[in-house]
């Protein structure tokens, strides 16, 4: 299970002629299945970063929250202040 937020409302407007523009996936890499929701993502064709850093989310067109023990996770969210850029 993931849940997917995703960061940016943009429409892409591209000519058929024109290559469309991979997306960016952010994976939340406090703790849980990070890597391998990156492997699944890179075969859909994504571009992935794994997320442990609040500047890192303006790299970002989306972001998964791979399942993970919540209390851990909003510890570590807590302290390196990505929960609050989130908001």
């Amino acid at each position: 299970q993931f849940i997917l937020y995703t960061l940016k409302n943009e429409q892409q407007t591209t000519k058929m002629s024109e290559p469309k523009r991979k997306l960016t996936i952010g994976v939340l890499a406090l703790q849980g299945a990070f890597e391998e929701h990156e492997h699944i993502l890179r075969t859909l064709g994504c571009d992935t970063i794994q997320v442990k850093m609040p500047a890192q989310l303006n790299q970002i067109d989306g972001i998964i929250f791979p399942g993970g023990e919540s209390t851990a996770m909003g510890l570590i969210g807590t302290h390196n202040g990505i929960w609050t850029e989130l908001q």
